[in-house]
């Protein structure tokens, strides 16, 4: 059965037409102004036409959409529990929200996947190593609400910790030599830049950095002297060299010093990784001078994306969380 992930960013959608771990087809669109922010659709009427015509355009239809949830609309953690049964742990998930839900906890859908079996001394499983997550269920209606105007159907919604580990663990199904090594991805989003780690496909931590191609456009817009908009389509096009201005160059700088920050509390809060590599994703990667900065300025070797993905037509960098949530 075909899925469809959709990945909704702050300046493009990004489209994965996957069928049995295979990718049929990738489509990029751009989104309209203040659509969305910080991963959250403003307004879900609003969004179901820009996705029809997306849908329309590259003839994407009567698949079931695979959805990224941000985390201002999902909470994910992860969490060691007791052996038990499913039954027992619809039961008992909730209380391992009670310090991040406000809401009556009724109110939520909660989920979860198996991380790890921990085993006691006699070889006897003992508790399980949980990646869970939770959502408010007016959230799913919402979302079901938006897909259906778009002739869609909403077959998986999880935060986007879900979509990294899926596409780790569908890469070691297909290399089990890769088994447990250390992941990052680096993505490099507009208004963020977001740090993911795993050991395996096993989540470890996400940092959120306060900086991403938001921050290059208004480099652009204060040294050109335009607009955040018109400064966007000088950074994307490089008109005039935008993208080598001074004043950008200095935000490559700052955006690898947070990383490399970032990795290097890691390590340090982690003393058995070994951690030393990263894959870059996100549109950021579209810009090489930010992407030759970073090789330039990380204790990191950059890898390519799509040496863990699947072969399909497009650009891999973009996609590969829309891919990972269909694998869920």
């Amino acid at each position: 059965m075909k899925s469809l992930g959709i990945d909704f960013g702050a300046c493009s959608m990004k489209l994965a037409l996957c069928e049995q771990g295979r990718i049929l087809q990738m489509a990029v669109e751009p989104m309209p102004e203040n659509l969305v922010r910080n991963g959250r659709i403003l307004s879900p009427e609003a969004m179901s036409p820009v996705l029809g015509e997306a849908l329309s355009k590259h003839h994407i239809n009567g698949s079931n959409a695979a959805v990224i949830l941000p985390a201002s609309l999902a909470f994910c953690r992860r969490v060691t529990v007791p052996m038990m049964t499913q039954e027992q742990l619809a039961l008992n998930l909730p209380f391992d929200f009670r310090d991040y839900i406000t809401a009556e906890k009724d109110k939520y859908y909660y989920d979860y996947a198996v991380l790890n079996i921990i085993k006691d001394e006699a070889g006897e499983p003992e508790q399980l190593d949980l990646l869970a997550a939770a959502t408010l269920k007016s959230t799913i209606v919402d979302y079901e609400d938006m897909l259906r105007r778009a002739k869609l159907k909403l077959a998986v919604a999880a935060p986007e910790e879900f979509a990294y580990a899926n596409l780790i663990r569908q890469f070691e199904a297909r290399c089990p030599e890769a088994a447990q090594e250390e992941y990052c991805f680096i993505d490099l989003g507009h208004s963020a830049t977001r740090i993911h780690i795993y050991t395996g496909h096993q989540f470890e931590v996400l940092r959120i950095l306060d900086a991403g191609g938001a921050d290059i456009d208004e480099a652009v817009a204060e040294t050109v002297n335009v607009d955040s908009m018109i400064a966007r389509t000088y950074k994307e096009s490089n008109l005039n060299g935008a993208q080598e201005l001074e004043a950008c160059k200095q935000v490559y700088q700052s955006i690898g010093t947070e990383i490399m920050r970032a990795v290097n509390f890691y390590r340090y809060n982690n003393r058995q990784s070994r951690l030393s590599a990263c894959y870059l994703c996100g549109g950021g990667t579209q810009n090489p001078f930010l992407v030759q900065t970073l090789r330039e300025s990380l204790n990191l070797e950059l890898r390519d994306v799509a040496a863990l993905m699947p072969e399909g037509e497009g650009e891999p960098a973009l996609f590969p969380a829309a891919f990972g949530m269909t694998q869920q």
